[in-house]
């Protein structure tokens, strides 16, 4: 059987924020029909997002009902799904070469989250092929709103974040923490505390192990990079001549600032990766 010539559009939004956080709120809002209502112009989505499984659109426009159906063809959470779809009218019958499909695609490349969406259509009348957003107000819908969650989510983030029970439990356990306690991370704009940093209990043997964390919306700004050069050097100043580091297996952000800042890969221990570093050649090393 001969299908008509296949037109293909694609589409592609760019959103600079936090991976974990844009990665995870572009898929909810791609596949999750309370967000989907939001940008497919007041769509009902029903599906359960099982390959093979069905999938079916519903709208109303002045009194009258629209529907698009088909079947759930490809899902590749949390990057990738495809679904066929078949939209009646123009007198078109319900058969394989009236359907399209829809292709959602979430890459990243240097901090920055794509969405790209592919449209793949063999009806009669058809948009030609072309790239591009060119004003796609669905495509300017999913935008805002992708931006408007993530930040909400980023402020609720943040405002969870506290670096005080650290503090309060390394104190508890060791006494008096200066100098090797915990210290706030300020922001140098406009003073607001973005994350904490400090050492993990008194040194022993003239070795110490440091921890830190910050506030979802500052991370990748060179905060953890500055606090931790700032320790080292405090730690250089108290004579000690190692300092250790643990950090989680997918915390490559961590990993990337622990090793720029003359740190080396010790192994593991449990669940974590270990680091650490000779302040003896750290102080050597030419500025």
């Amino acid at each position: 059987m001969l299908f008509p010539p296949m037109r293909v559009s694609r589409s592609s939004i760019r959103i600079e924020a936090l991976r974990e956080t844009v990665w995870a709120t572009v898929w909810a809002i791609v596949t999750e029909p309370a967000y989907v209502k939001q940008w497919q112009y007041g769509s009902d989505l029903q599906t359960d997002w099982s390959v093979g499984s069905p999938i079916r659109f519903t709208s109303q426009w002045e009194g009258q009902v629209f529907e698009q159906w088909r079947t759930v063809v490809d899902v590749g959470a949390p990057s990738r799904l495809t679904y066929s779809l078949f939209a009646p009218g123009r007198g078109l019958e319900d058969k394989p070469e009236n359907y399209f499909t829809m292709t959602y695609i979430l890459d990243e490349d240097r901090g920055v989250i794509t969405l790209t969406i592919v449209k793949e259509d063999p009806r009669p009348g058809a948009e030609g092929t072309h790239d591009g957003d060119d004003g796609n107000p669905v495509l300017t819908m999913l935008k805002s709103l992708a931006e408007s969650v993530v930040s909400r989510r980023l402020v609720a983030a943040d405002q969870a974040f506290d670096v005080r029970p650290g503090f309060l439990r390394s104190t508890a356990e060791h006494g008096e923490q200066r100098p090797f306690g915990y210290y706030r991370i300020d922001s140098r704009t406009d003073g607001q505390a973005v994350g904490g940093i400090g050492f993990k209990g008194p040194p022993q043997g003239g070795a110490v192990e440091i921890g830190y964390g910050l506030v979802p919306s500052a991370r990748g700004h060179g905060y953890a990079a500055e606090a931790v050069a700032a320790l080292l050097t405090l730690a250089v100043q108290q004579g000690l001549t190692k300092v250790l580091a643990k950090t989680a297996p997918n915390n490559t952000a961590s990993q990337v600032t622990l090793t720029r800042a003359g740190f080396r890969s010790t192994g593991s221990e449990g669940d974590l990766r270990c680091y650490e570093v000779s302040l003896v050649a750290q102080e050597a090393r030419p500025e």
